[in-house]
């Protein structure tokens, strides 16, 4: 492809052009950027096009609006051919021949356009030719390159007033042209929630008409009862509502998948949740919708129709959940159906409409080889978690929010032996691990008038009396930490539980804080003790910039010393590995805890795991494991020999 341009525009603008060369270009609103694009969706350097072997690519240098090519979001793409259109924010990008007319060329120094007016980037119009307009900004012919000096001597004369007056209205009016553009897809989601509403208000009069209640029928006879009478509903209405006329077909099947869900799931979120791409979902009132995905928040393009909508979704989670939602209990923590962790809050204390946050967890996630395999842990990591496990050690995980703290003591309650009895206890039960002797216990808000509230305190004093092997609390938050000390100092050892806390000594220290909230005035220096005495290590997770989620160190609690925690770094997260597989630094110290189990180690105690963990390995590195546990036996061996040896020789000389 030789004698290559660029063209871009947006609607409402005139397309501009910019010829190819060995190089690369590049997309911006940087003034630096050789393509310059303005709006809120355009980073400072959001792309570059660039060529090999007569080849153009093009790549997103991690921008958050992303690059599409043909309706799909792309990390690099190539070749490019005049066929492609490259998506970026609200502009149009296409490769072409150098000899398309009528459109300014644009000087590889940058576009010299107008500044930004943060327009939003929410749709583009799809153009299917490139129009003749006259150029917005004066722009030389193409010509080869020319130095400043030539720029200086041959620049045409300042045009008049009136001329410069002229082309300031024209930019103005244009820009206007453009953010009317911008709010394209914003104005199409309104008529889309307009019309769900109509439908879904037509729909449910229609079931009343027939005398039936959506209650009597099971969701999938519902379901497409409801799908008939929508479409029944929109082959009458055509001909009286012209914005129903101009709907295609897609975009009717559309309309009446966006109105079962708003009557029967979760409304326009509904898509969210079924998206295996997306963590976290929240809802901040009827006009804004936010994502969490790969650890980056993005803002979706569609919302409720009404905050009516809104609260008829809410409610119908409430009764899902079995749980109480109203102007005198306007908080729920929930649970939905396939395990997701929901939090609704309702006004007046939610100023902007009724919020929703929902956190769902990662189906990629379920045991300890898919955390080494995603680069949340190594395998060694993984190997000693899982030995900590088996032998019954009491473990803490603390963490910040979102940190996959709950994520991890999933995978960590997997590992439990299947023979024990295992009780967990929690707010809304989230756990969710195949083990075929599970008890879940679940708290319980008080009533209407205001009695029948179970708090995790009294469930866990009731289970020590259901037999249990291990205890499993979701997340020590107040004076239950007092009961699950006594506990896991009684006998119940392999139990496990979450803190929020930044750092290992933090999760002691709040632990402490917790204990003194049961009420009882209790000398730090007993608290201390018992906490020393109960748990064994303290597991810390973190989420990174990046949006990665990883264990940062494991901690051993050895004791008190002085009054203080004797605390020992077992493994730590090496800073340099953060955008590589994880690598931790060590102890060079036997753990008191591997001691304890396997007494004195002749070897250096990570070997032990090292040659212990190809569970947790892939088949590339289990050739190396097994190298590796060659080697520690050989060492073994030649130890062993040399003691013997030793042993001889003594004997002869005392002979």
């Amino acid at each position: 492809m030789n004698d290559v341009t660029i063209n871009w525009n947006r609607s409402g603008e005139a397309p501009k052009r910019i010829a190819m060369h060995d190089g690369a270009l590049t997309v911006g609103r940087s003034q630096h950027c050789a393509i310059r694009l303005q709006g809120w969706g355009i980073a400072k350097e959001h792309a570059i096009i660039f060529q090999i072997d007569h080849q153009y690519y093009i790549r997103d240098l991690g921008a958050l609006g992303g690059v599409k090519v043909n309706g799909t979001r792309i990390g690099e793409f190539g070749p490019l051919s005049p066929r492609d259109r490259i998506q970026i924010g609200s502009y149009l990008l296409q490769l072409s021949a150098a000899s398309s007319k009528g459109i300014p060329e644009v000087s590889h120094r940058g576009n010299e356009g107008p500044k930004d007016l943060g327009l939003q980037a929410t749709g583009i119009a799809d153009h299917g030719h490139i129009a003749d307009d006259k150029p917005i900004h004066l722009a030389s012919k193409p010509k080869e390159t020319r130095t400043e000096r030539d720029l200086t001597v041959n620049a045409p004369l300042r045009p008049p007033s009136s001329q410069i007056e002229s082309e300031l209205l024209r930019d103005a009016r244009e820009h206007r042209q453009g953010e009317q553009a911008s709010d394209c897809t914003f104005t199409r989601a309104q008529q889309l929630a307009k019309q769900v509403s109509w439908l879904r208000a037509a729909a449910f009069t229609e079931l009343d008409r027939q005398g039936r209640r959506a209650g009597e029928h099971q969701l999938s006879k519902l379901e497409e009862e409801l799908r008939s009478i929508c479409l029944s509903l929109l082959s009458t209405e055509e001909g009286r509502r012209e914005d129903l006329a101009a709907l295609t077909e897609s975009e009717k099947l559309m309309l009446i998948q966006a109105t079962i869900d708003e009557c029967l799931g979760l409304g326009p979120i509904q898509g969210l949740m079924n998206d295996p791409g997306i963590s976290e979902v929240m809802v901040n009132g009827p006009d804004a919708i936010y994502i969490e995905r790969a650890g980056c928040l993005y803002r979706a393009h569609f919302h409720f129709s009404s905050e009516q909508s809104l609260r008829h979704v809410a409610e119908r989670i409430a009764v899902q959940a079995g749980r109480r939602l109203d102007l005198a209990a306007p908080t729920l923590d929930a649970r939905l159906a396939d395990g997701s962790r929901v939090n609704i809050v309702l006004p007046p204390l939610a100023l902007r409409g009724t919020h929703i946050t929902i956190r769902k967890f990662s189906q990629k996630l379920k045991s300890l080889s898919d955390l080494v395999s995603l680069g949340g842990a190594s395998p060694t990591l993984a190997s000693f978690l899982a030995w900590a496990v088996k032998h019954r050690l009491n473990l803490l995980v603390a963490g910040g929010t979102g940190s996959g703290k709950t994520t991890l003591l999933n995978m960590l309650a997997r590992e439990i032996d299947p023979g024990h009895r295992v009780i967990t206890i929690e707010d809304a039960a989230e756990l969710q691990f195949d083990h075929p002797h599970c008890v879940s216990l679940e708290s319980r808000l008080a009533g209407h008038e205001g009695l029948g509230a179970v708090s995790i305190r009294d469930l866990l004093r009731n289970a020590l009396r259901m037999r249990p092997d291990r205890i499993v609390i979701g997340e020590c938050r107040g004076g239950e930490a007092l009961d699950l000390l006594q506990a896991l100092n009684t006998g119940h050892g392999g139990s496990m539980s979450t803190i929020h806390a930044n750092s290992p000594r933090d999760a002691l220290s709040r632990l402490e804080v917790l204990t003194l909230l049961a009420g009882l005035d209790l000398p730090v220096e007993a608290v201390r003790a018992q906490i020393a005495s109960a748990f064994h290590l303290v597991i810390q997770t973190n989420r990174f910039a990046d949006g990665q989620r990883r264990i940062s160190s494991i901690s051993e609690i050895s004791g008190l010393e002085g009054g203080q925690y004797r605390m020992q770094d077992l493994f730590c997260l090496s800073m340099n590995s953060l955008t590589h597989a994880p690598h931790y630094r060590t102890s060079v110290n036997t753990p008191s805890c591997l001691e304890a189990s396997h007494g004195s180690m002749n070897i250096p105690w990570i070997e032990h795991f090292v040659s212990n963990d190809s569970r947790f390995m892939g088949s590339e590195s289990l050739n190396a494991v097994q190298a590796g546990a060659q080697l520690v036996d050989q060492r073994s061996n030649e130890h062993a020999d040399a003691q013997v040896a030793a042993s001889i020789r003594d004997s002869r000389i005392a002979a």
